[in-house]
């Protein structure tokens, strides 16, 4: 009894290991997005992300210390970037 009950369990891992497989597949090609995961209920949204002139890492907007230099505006890192870029200009 004890055998069929864990092969039975067994069969049903396989099958859904298999059909997440297949799903993520057809996912992937018809370029429909993932589900949401159930849990966190938070969503996340894109940003895109402007390189520091003078070092080179990434930053977001909303954090990055903002200078405008002869009319154009630059977004740096930290604020000892943006001296050393001030210092350059």
């Amino acid at each position: 009894m004890l055998r069929f009950a864990l092969l039975g369990l067994l069969f049903l891992v396989i099958a859904r290991t298999f059909w997440r497989l297949i799903d993520g597949v057809v996912r992937g090609v018809t370029g429909e997005p993932r589900p949401r995961s159930r849990g966190t209920g938070a969503r996340s949204t894109a940003v895109k992300m402007s390189p520091c002139p003078v070092c080179g890492t990434y930053v977001v907007p909303a954090s990055g210390v903002r200078a405008e230099v002869r009319g154009q505006s630059y977004l740096f890192c930290s604020a000892a970037c943006c001296s050393t870029f001030m210092a350059r200009a």
